[in-house]
C-alpha cells in the first residue's frame, strides 16, 4: 500500500479546513472586476477540501492532484457535498502541465498548499510558479504554503496513526 492510499481515507480527519482558513482565501480576491463566480485552481488539491470550502462560498473550484486516490476521495467529498459539488471539479494532472491543461483560461485564485510545492525538485518548482503566473487573472492571487515535517519526526518507516470514532 502507497502513502497516498493509507492516507487518502484519514486525510480530512488529519488536516481539517478550517472555516477562517476559506474566508482568508475569498477575501484575497476583491477587487472591482471579481467575478460573480471567482474561479480556483487547487495544484495539489489532494482529497479536495479547500475547493469544496471555497465552492460553499461561490467559487468554481478545480482541483488537481496527481495521486488517482486523492482524486477519488475528492470526487466521493463532492458527491456527498450535493449541489455544491456541482461547482466543484476534480482530476488527475500533472501541476507541471498547468499551462498546457488550462490554456485560454484565468484564475482568481491558484493555491498550491500543505506540502505539495517540494515535490517539484529544483527546476520544477520554478516551472511551477512560471505556469501558475501565466494563469492567475488580473487582480488575482497565488498562495503558496510548505510545511515542516521534521517536527512531528516524519521520516522513512514512519506511519500515520489509525484513527477509530471519527
Amino acid at each position: 500500500m502507497t502513502l497516498y492510499q493509507s492516507l487518502a481515507p484519514v486525510y480530512d480527519h488529519l488536516f481539517p479546513i478550517d472555516p477562517r482558513a476559506a474566508a482568508f482565501l475569498d477575501a484575497l480576491v476583491t477587487s472591482a472586476s471579481r467575478p460573480a463566480y471567482p474561479r480556483l485552481l487547487d495544484a495539489g488539491c489532494a482529497t479536495g477540501g479547500h475547493a469544496l470550502a471555497l465552492a460553499a462560498l461561490g467559487w468554481k473550484a478545480t482541483g488537481i492532484d496527481s495521486e488517482a486516490v486523492m482524486i477519488a476521495a475528492a470526487r466521493e467529498s463532492a458527491g456527498r457535498a450535493g449541489d455544491l459539488g456541482e461547482r466543484a471539479s476534480f482530476f488527475e494532472a500533472d501541476m507541471l502541465g498547468i499551462a498546457k491543461e488550462f490554456r485560454g483560461e484565468s484564475f482568481d485564485l491558484i493555491l498550491c498548499l500543505g506540502n505539495t510545492l517540494p515535490h517539484l525538485i529544483g527546476q520544477g518548482a520554478l516551472d511551477f510558479l512560471g505556469q501558475a503566473r501565466s494563469l492567475i487573472a488580473p487582480g488575482g492571487a497565488l498562495v503558496l504554503q510548505t510545511l515542516n515535517f521534521s517536527l512531528p519526526r516524519i521520516a522513512p518507516g514512519f506511519s500515520f496513526p489509525e484513527l477509530s470514532g471519527a
